[in-house]
C-alpha cells in the first residue's frame, strides 16, 4: 500500500476542515490564539488565523480555570480528559445539532460544578477554550518531579524570566499525563516569601504542635554548622 500524506488532494482535504472549523471560531486574547492548534495549522496552511475578539462572553467563575466557549470547536477531548481519563464526569455534552455545546454537571457554571480543579481538560483542550486563569507563554519547558507528595508525578513546568508561570503532567510511569489540583495549579509556593529555604530546628522547651499565629522563629531557629546523627 502506498500512501501519500502530503499530497496535493490530502492538503485541500485539510484546508476545507480547517476553514470549516474556523468559521465559527474566534479568541479572546493573544495568549489564548497562542494555545490554538486550529490556528497554528491554520498558518502552517496558509490560512488566516481565528480572530481575537476581546469582549466575548467567558466562563470565568472557577478560581484557577477560564473557559471560553466562542474559541471551543467541540473536539470533546475535554469530555474524554475529565470522564475517561480522571473519572470525574464534569464535563458533558449538552444540546443538540447547531445548539450543541459544552457544558459542567448539571448545566451550571464551571465554578458552581463539581469540578476537583485537577486541570486534566485544560491540558486537553488544544484551541485555548480551557485556560490557566493566570497562564503566559514560556522561554522554556523544565521536566521535573512533583514535590507534593511521594506518587513520584512527573510535571513540565514552563519558566520565563525565571518564575514558573504554568504546568502540566508530563507522561511519567506513575501519573502518565495527569496531575491533581497541587500538582497542575500549586507551583506558586516556588516564588513564596514565606518558603523555608534553610533548615530548622525546634528550639529547647518548645512543646510540638500548632504555632497557633506564633512566629516561626520563636519556635525554630536556624540549623548552623553540622550536627551528627544520633
Amino acid at each position: 500500500m502506498k500512501i501519500e500524506t502530503e499530497s496535493t488532494k490530502a492538503i485541500e482535504a485539510r484546508k476545507t476542515l480547517l476553514r470549516l472549523l474556523l468559521k465559527n471560531h474566534t479568541h479572546r486574547s493573544k495568549e489564548e490564539q497562542m494555545r490554538c492548534r486550529v490556528c497554528e495549522y491554520a498558518v502552517k496552511y496558509g490560512l488566516e488565523p481565528a480572530p481575537i475578539i476581546p469582549d466575548t462572553k467567558v466562563d470565568d467563575t472557577h478560581p484557577a480555570i477560564v473557559f471560553d466557549p466562542s474559541a471551543c470547536v467541540m473536539c470533546r477531548k475535554c469530555v474524554i480528559a475529565c470522564g475517561v481519563d480522571q473519572n470525574n464526569d464534569v464535563i458533558a455534552v449538552i444540546g443538540r445539532g447547531s445548539g450543541t455545546r459544552v457544558g459542567f454537571d448539571l448545566d451550571v457554571s464551571m465554578g458552581a460544578s463539581s469540578c476537583v480543579s485537577c486541570g486534566a481538560c485544560v491540558d486537553a483542550c488544544p484551541t485555548g477554550a480551557l485556560m490557566e486563569r493566570d497562564w503566559a507563554p514560556a522561554d522554556k519547558v523544565v521536566e521535573t518531579t512533583c514535590p507534593y507528595c511521594g506518587t513520584g508525578c512527573q510535571v513540565e513546568y514552563g519558566v520565563k524570566d525565571g518564575r514558573v508561570v504554568w504546568a502540566r503532567g508530563a507522561y511519567g510511569p506513575a501519573n502518565e499525563g495527569k496531575l491533581c489540583v497541587k500538582g497542575k495549579f500549586g507551583f506558586h509556593y516556588v516564588d513564596s516569601p514565606e518558603r523555608l529555604t534553610k533548615p530548622l530546628i525546634r528550639r529547647p522547651g518548645v512543646p510540638k504542635g500548632p504555632l497557633n499565629g506564633r512566629p516561626i522563629h520563636e519556635v525554630f531557629r536556624e540549623l548552623r554548622g553540622r550536627r551528627p546523627w544520633t
